[in-house]
């Protein structure tokens, strides 16, 4: 062991050196990275700082990345090996990777820490890590949990409270930026939170009035993991970070090694939509395609849903020439032109004259000057329709081999990832552009936000959590589909009152504040969308 340590303390007075920035210097390793300082310690624990903060931001080191065998939280590996690849380089871009490794031996359990931070270039201020263990015993263990990015704030001594970004959905339809008062915990799961409600933006991020930070995971699907925000009551600070838990376990078979997912910690000044911004950029480097601006977004639109779902089509005919002499570029024909959800052909209580009259509203839309983008519920189906009766695989089961509810219209969930709802969908589009003449689409609904685990046997998935992962895949075919169709055809996300999931984002050119409870909301909603988005297409309500 005495050789080991001279070895490494060679090595480091070597580098030294080589590279000023990152130093042991007798005391804890530092990678300074633009504003950010990460320390990290002789047990792989760490401590974030700003070096535009007034004061620190954590006092302590933490072990920020941790693991659970069983019950027992195993937090701190004894550093055996350090390296630095400078000048590293990769697809996202070019900076230094620093590889760290340490052994936890005790009580029968020995198992190594891979510890790898990479700082790019291109994005200063913001470092990505990549946590592995390897069992380096003879027995398997069972991980029931891990954590990243694990950081207590401390708060600045001038301020009184920490304001936050919190970017989960819930019923509750809560603020995305809030303060954080003493005695207040947010999960902050990014998966189904309720019946129809669920994922997210998966970034918290805590600011004082000097400085701020903030953690997330950078893989390019959703992902079922908490980001908690928490402080105890009477305490000066405040803790975020990121996990997974496995109800059942996951069994790390000896000589095995398993991998947390990517995540990143990053600093900034001032309030969140930089690191927000910074956030979305990185993942574009990562290969995340966001949809170009459609100018006629920008422009008026007048909805029928203020007629609800009893208007007769006469009421919205006749608003037209109002709507028009007001100065709207859009009409927009709500809920309750359909026979029901997932049954998508007129009612013929509204459109008596069946599909050739919903072409005419169309042409009469258009004879005003105007376009028409027409409401739809994708992934929802209603117990009695046709589509159900004739397809009752079609719908996606929970573990407890049920359908799952969406609260509002009282249907079911589809299956994003099912070939029959991917039919289905097609010839659904097929019909409002094409046949009808639809120039853009009103997707509706908090269901569209997130999935449950699907675990109908038809589907064939290779595991439940896979129609949650892809379910942007079906947003992104919605998008290409209508988009091929109809080259400048707008498509609206409006999942009723949550944070839109990061993953559809890309799959909308226009976005909306979905059902605000508050101004607050709808001025802070438009915020966040343009830090992740650039210039896009928003707009307060509906009505």
């Amino acid at each position: 062991m005495k050789i080991s340590i001279k070895i490494i303390s060679v090595f480091f007075i070597v580098f030294l050196f080589s590279n000023p920035l990152f130093s042991q210097n007798n005391g804890p390793l530092k990678i300074i990275h633009g504003n950010l300082k990460i320390e990290v310690n002789n047990f792989l624990q760490t401590r974030v700082n700003s070096l535009k903060s007034n004061t620190d931001f954590e006092k302590f080191f933490s072990s920020s990345e941790a693991i659970t065998l069983w019950k027992n939280e195993i937090d701190k590996f004894k550093i055996n090996d350090y390296k630095l690849i400078d000048n590293y380089k990769d697809s996202i871009g070019s900076g230094n990777r620093y590889q760290l490794t340490g052994i936890y031996n005790r009580d029968g359990i020995r198992l190594k820490k891979s510890l790898l931070i990479t700082c790019y270039d291109e994005f200063p201020d913001l470092a990505v890590f990549n946590v592995t263990y390897t069992n380096m015993t003879k027995e398997s263990m069972k991980i029931t949990k891990w954590v990243n990015n694990r950081h207590k704030i401390e708060i600045n001594p001038k301020d009184t409270t920490f304001w936050s970004f919190q970017g989960s959905s819930t019923s509750a339809r809560a603020d995305w930026i809030l303060e954080v008062p003493q005695d207040f915990y947010q999960k902050n799961y990014m998966g189904m939170n309720n019946l129809d409600y669920g994922g997210g933006i998966p970034i918290v991020d805590v600011w004082r009035s000097d400085a701020g930070i903030a953690i997330g995971h950078t893989t390019l699907y959703p992902q079922l993991v908490s980001l908690p925000v928490e402080r105890d009551y009477k305490s000066n600070n405040t803790q975020v970070s990121i996990s997974k838990t496995y109800k059942d376990g996951y069994d790390l078979e000896p000589s095995d090694e398993f991998k947390t997912l990517e995540t990143f910690v990053s600093v900034h000044n001032g309030d969140c939509f930089h690191s927000l911004h910074e956030y979305t950029n990185y993942m574009k480097a990562k290969g995340l395609k966001f949809a170009e601006p459609e100018p006629s977004a920008f422009e008026p639109i007048w909805c029928a849903w203020g007629y609800e779902r009893g208007f007769t089509l006469d009421e919205i005919v006749g608003t037209l020439d109002k709507a028009k002499e007001i100065g709207f570029k859009w009409a927009v024909l709500d809920d309750g032109f359909q026979l029901g959800e997932g049954d998508w052909d007129v009612n013929a209580t509204k459109f008596p004259g069946g599909s050739d009259q919903m072409k005419k509203f169309v042409d009469d839309i258009h004879a005003h000057g105007m376009k028409a983008k027409l409401w739809w519920a994708p992934l929802a189906v209603d117990p009695c329709t046709n589509l159900l009766n004739e397809n009752p695989d079609i719908i996606l089961y929970t573990e407890e081999w049920a359908p799952r509810i969406i609260t509002w219209w009282d249907a079911y969930y589809m299956s994003p990832i099912y070939s029959k709802t991917i039919d289905h969908t097609n010839k659904t589009l097929d019909m409002f552009i094409d046949e009808w003449g639809f120039d853009g689409l009103k997707m509706d609904g908090q269901h569209m936000n997130a999935v449950p685990p699907d675990h109908h046997p038809k589907h064939k998935l290779d595991y439940p959590e896979q129609a949650c992962e892809q379910l942007p895949n079906f947003y992104k075919s919605v998008f290409e589909t209508t988009r091929s169709k109809k080259k400048n055809a707008v498509i609206e996300n409006c999942p009723c009152g949550c944070c839109m999931s990061f993953y559809n984002m890309p799959y909308i050119n226009q976005a909306v504040s979905s059902d605000p409870l508050t101004s607050w909301q709808i001025r802070l909603k438009g915020k966040v969308y343009k830090a992740i988005l650039g210039k896009t297409a928003y707009y307060g309500d509906h009505v």
